[in-house]
This record gives structure tokens, C-alpha cells and sequence, in this order.
């Protein structure tokens, strides 16, 4: 929940709707601290690349013993031959559409923080619709 009141204001700015998606009760075996950071980034990238009056979806469900989290958002999307740089260290897209102040290390940072806990990161576009961050985080049982 802080991680979606962070972002009520910017939401509200850019005329963006965030919905939720949750299946259930998800209880996480992580830190929480450092999860909230994963949550902080992406959500943050979804207002500041999403397209103004668009909707960012986070969803969250069990898959495999593990809690699976989607942050999806509607913008220019990301062109098929960057996805895979966009979540290395000091990363920055190319194009007029990407220009956007930031060091291009919180993606790099997210995905190290999900690999520490037993999980991964990944990115799915289309470009000119869509982009979506997938990341997995070990369930408590």
C-alpha cells in the first residue's frame, strides 16, 4: 500500500488510473524494505513513461510456489531490440520518446534485489502500446 500512496499525486497529474489486480492473500518470504524499492521503481516508471490519462495495472497472483507481480502500463512502449538492455546497469534508452531525467540504474537495481530473494525480472512491450515488468518473489509457506 505505501507504494501506491507514493504515487497518488503524479497519478492525479497526469490524469493516469492505477487498478489492482491481487488474487488472494499473497504472503511474501522477503525483505520488505528492500521490496518496497522494487515497488517504488517500477510503479514510478510506469507515471513517468506511461501515456498521460493512461492506466498502469499492477496484478499479483501464486504461480509455480512463488508470487508473481505485473506492472503494466499503456505509453510509447519499448522497441524489441532494447528490451533486454533496459534493465542493465546505467541503461538508458535511445530515442526522443525516452528522454526522461533518471541515472539508469533503478531497473538494474530492482532486478538485483528480486535475484537476491530467489526471484528474476522481466520485460514484455509493444511498442507504441505498452510496456510490462514481471517480477517473482519467493511465497511464504
Amino acid at each position: 500500500e505505501p507504494a501506491f500512496e507514493s504515487i497518488e499525486l503524479e497519478l492525479l497529474e497526469r490524469g493516469m488510473r492505477l487498478d489492482r489486480v491481487i488474487s488472494g492473500d499473497l504472503l511474501l518470504d522477503v525483505d520488505l524494505n528492500m521490496v518496497r524499492e522494487v515497488f517504488d521503481n517500477l510503479l514510478s516508471n510506469a507515471v513517468k513513461y506511461g501515456r498521460e490519462d493512461g492506466v498502469i495495472t499492477v496484478s499479483a497472483e501464486m504461480k509455480n510456489g512463488k508470487v508473481e507481480v505485473r506492472v503494466r502500463y499503456e505509453g510509447v512502449g519499448i522497441p524489441e531490440d532494447q528490451l533486454n538492455l533496459v534493465i542493465g546497469r546505467f541503461s538508458r534508452l535511445r530515442g526522443t520518446d525516452f528522454v526522461r531525467k533518471g541515472s539508469g540504474l533503478g531497473l538494474f537495481i530492482t532486478r538485483n534485489i528480486a535475484m537476491a530473494h530467489g526471484g528474476d525480472i522481466a520485460v514484455k512491450s509493444s511498442p507504441g502500446e505498452w510496456v510490462e515488468f514481471a517480477f517473482t518473489l519467493p511465497a511464504y509457506v
